[in-house]
């Protein structure tokens, strides 16, 4: 008998950077020129003027790895920090066999491909750079191989990073941390493999039991932080499976600036009753026999399922089953005839979806344009179910 468990994976991300790895700045430090996972030009007292207008006399353009609108280039001298070039990311640029920008469309104003210094920092600019007296941070500059990509800001991490103290645009130390002790865990999971299943009630066949949980692990890459967020009592078989489950699986011990950080995420398990051969041989007929129906007869079965009236209309449908499962995914499209064709519902189904709204949608309801009706109740579900059809198509009129 096969079991079955759906688990899907969400990894909880404490940063405050952007949702895409983010283009460095750079700084030339010791004749090399090298990333800089800091943006000492935000710290300008005058940040808010730091603008593709400004800068670049730009309209700017839509580049998600380089939301702040530009790339400096920075320098160490004599123990000082200076800004050498502020440059427009809208323009190509080559770095390490990676697109990091590009040139935007003919029809938009994207400006020069440099900011005038001069004209930014008169007063400032001397020998061609400027001292950034307004820096006081610490800036990390990584460098060596990198151990573990992230797709976020300045997340991803490397052998090595240097740590600069600055005051007053003066470089007071530089630390060489060492990020080697990380372990990162690659690949899926197989978390079927570690489920005791002999120990679990059986369920009903419609049913689904769900236990989410939080974890985090330490140095050894060992889960031994467990949290249950949402689900039965601890001494409910379930729940006790899902936290033994989840401290057996081993996971990444990452190491930033130096130091180890925890990491972890949720697990949302949903355990469902096994298929057996039996009931997977007639789920299958089944899925045979809707394959013979008309789409004329689909749409009639989906109206007298869900209850919808003949005034709506079935723009679109998609009903799918899930491989080794006796769940359906399904979204339906419609159009309200009875509202002069004024308005369009859109429902989309999906697991955990606790409704149907997007942002876009969201707007089109909020101004009028589109609405939900009362009289389609069983349209906006937030679970897979099964999906019940006549015996035959020859009933459906």
């Amino acid at each position: 008998m096969k079991q079955y468990l759906c688990v899907v994976l969400l990894v909880l991300l404490s940063y405050t950077s952007k949702g895409t790895a983010q283009l460095p700045d750079f700084i030339v430090y010791n004749g090399d020129t090298l990333s800089l996972h800091s943006n000492p030009l935000a710290l300008y007292p005058k940040e808010n003027w730091i603008t593709p207008k400004n800068l670049f006399n730009s309209d700017g353009c839509f580049f998600t790895a380089c939301w702040r609108g530009y790339v400096a280039t920075w320098g160490v001298e004599k123990n000082k920090l200076y800004l050498k070039s502020v440059r427009n990311p809208c323009y190509p640029t080559q770095l390490a066999g990676v697109q990091v920008s590009y040139k935007n469309t003919d029809s938009e104003k994207i400006g020069s491909e440099y900011a005038d210094l001069k004209q930014l920092f008169p007063k400032q600019l001397k020998n061609g750079k400027v001292f950034a007296d307004w820096v006081n941070d610490e800036m990390y500059v990584p460098f060596g191989s990198m151990l573990d990509y992230v797709h976020m800001g300045y997340e991803s991490i490397y052998e090595f990073e240097y740590k600069f103290t600055i005051k007053n645009g003066k470089v007071e130390q530089v630390e060489k941390l060492d990020n080697r002790k990380s372990k990162f865990v690659k690949g899926n999971i197989n978390v079927d493999s570690l489920i005791d299943w002999s120990n679990l009630p059986k369920l009903p066949k419609d049913s689904i039991v769900k236990v989410l949980l939080s974890f985090s692990a330490n140095k050894d890459g060992v889960i031994d932080s467990v949290t249950v967020l949402r689900g039965f009592e601890e001494d409910n078989p379930f729940t006790r499976e899902a936290v033994r489950v989840i401290k057996n699986i081993p996971w990444s011990a990452p190491y930033r600036h130096g130091k180890h950080v925890r990491s972890g995420g949720l697990y949302p398990f949903k355990f469902v009753q096994p298929i057996d051969s039996a009931e997977l041989r007639e789920l299958k007929r089944r899925d045979a026999r809707i394959k013979r129906y008309t789409e004329r007869q689909v749409e009639q079965i989906i109206k007298q399922r869900e209850n919808i009236s003949d005034s709506i209309k079935i723009l679109s449908y998609n009903e799918q089953r899930d491989t080794n499962s006796r769940f359906y995914r399904f979204s339906y499209m419609f159009t309200d005839y009875a509202a002069k064709n004024k308005y369009i519902n859109e429902i989309r189904t999906k697991v955990e979806l606790q409704n149907p709204n997007n942002d876009m949608i969201k707007y089109a309801i909020d101004s009028g344009l589109m609405r939900h009706h009362d009289d389609i109740p069983n349209a906006i579900l937030t679970y897979w179910r099964p999906i019940q059809y006549p015996s035959s198509p020859e009933v459906v009129k």
